[in-house]
C-alpha cells in the first residue's frame, strides 16, 4: 500500500502540477481574452470613429460638391450678366455714336449754311466796296484829267503869257 500510496501521492501531484498548469494556461486565456475584449472595444470604438470620419467625410464632400456648383452657377450667371452689360453698353455706344454721327452731321450742314450765307454777305461787301471803289476811282481818275488838263491849260496860258510879254518887251526895247 505504500507504493500505492506514493504512487497515488505522485499521480495526485501531477494533477495538482497539471491543475495549477491548466490554471496559468486558463489565467492567460483569460489575460488573452480580456485583452481582446479590450481591442475589440478599441476596434468597435474605432469604427465608430471612421464612421463618423467616414459621414464628416461625405458631408464635406457633398458641401464642397454643392460649393463647386453654386461656384459654376454663379460664374455662368456672372458671364450672362456680363454679356447683357456688354451687349447693352454696345447698343448705348451705337445709339451714342448714332445721336453724336447725326448732331454732328446738323453742326456740318448749320456750319456750311452759316459759311455761305457769310461768304454771300462777304462777296457782297466785297462787291460793294470794289463798285464804290471803281466809282471813286473813276471819280479821282475824271478829277487827275481835269487837274492834267488846268495844269497843260495853266502851261499853256504861261507860255502864251509868256511869249506874249516876251514880244512885249521885244517891242518895247525896240527890237
Amino acid at each position: 500500500m505504500s507504493d500505492e500510496l506514493n504512487h497515488v501521492k505522485t499521480d495526485i501531484a501531477l494533477i495538482k502540477n497539471d491543475i495549477k498548469q491548466i490554471e496559468r494556461f486558463f489565467d492567460k486565456v483569460d489575460e488573452a481574452m480580456d485583452q481582446m475584449v479590450n481591442i475589440s472595444q478599441d476596434i468597435a470604438v474605432q469604427q465608430n470613429v471612421l464612421e463618423t470620419f467616414e459621414s464628416k467625410l461625405n458631408t464635406v464632400e457633398n458641401k464642397i460638391d454643392t460649393q463647386a456648383r453654386i461656384n459654376v452657377e454663379s460664374r455662368f450667371a456672372f458671364k450672362e450678366e456680363l454679356d447683357e452689360h456688354k451687349y447693352r453698353f454696345k447698343e448705348a455706344m451705337t445709339d451714342g455714336m448714332n445721336q453724336a454721327q447725326t448732331a454732328h452731321q446738323d453742326y456740318n450742314l448749320k456750319q456750311r449754311e452759316w459759311m455761305e450765307e457769310r461768304s454771300e454777305r462777304t462777296l457782297t461787301a466785297i462787291n460793294t466796296l470794289t463798285k464804290e471803289l471803281n466809282v471813286k476811282i473813276d471819280e479821282l481818275d475824271s478829277r487827275t484829267r481835269s487837274l492834267e488838263n488846268l495844269k497843260w491849260w495853266l502851261l499853256g496860258a504861261v507860255a502864251v503869257v509868256t511869249a506874249g510879254a516876251n514880244m512885249f518887251i521885244d517891242m518895247m526895247m525896240g527890237k
